[in-house]
């Protein structure tokens, strides 16, 4: 009962639609923080296939399979995901999912630049640069 009259009382003083106000601005530049990286570190080996909804962005895998690239990032520390779980029918291999809501900037930044390190290197042929 007391937690209902806290949230009540939290959202008729208006501080609910100010907390909403300032995740959405918040949320909003880790978006365009996570797109930015992307694009700086992740092109021309991906392409952003979903980005308009939620806290998560889908990336369509040129060269590289979305199994590998989740175990070989997951050694360096970052998680990534699979989206199959989400979908009944057809299970793309070359797919991810990157959630950015819990992490800072820096941390997106820094964790794009390290799928970075490994999708170059997976993506690029074997030989063309030895």
């Amino acid at each position: 009962m007391i937690i209902q009259d806290a949230l009540a009382h939290f959202m008729e003083e208006g501080y609910f639609e100010k907390h909403l106000r300032r995740m959405k601005t918040t949320y909003q530049k880790k978006h365009k923080v996570l797109l930015k990286a992307i694009e700086n570190y992740l092109y021309p080996f991906v392409e952003v296939i979903g980005e308009k909804a939620g806290l998560h962005v889908l990336l369509y895998l040129k060269h590289i399979k979305a199994g590998d690239l989740i175990i070989e990032a997951e050694k360096l520390g970052v998680r990534i995901y699979s989206p199959n779980v989400h979908w009944s029918l057809q299970k793309p291999e070359s797919i991810i999912m990157l959630g950015f809501g819990a992490l800072s900037e820096h941390q997106i930044e820094s964790g794009i630049q390290l799928l970075s390190s490994i999708i170059s290197r997976e993506a690029v042929p074997k030989g063309v640069y030895s």
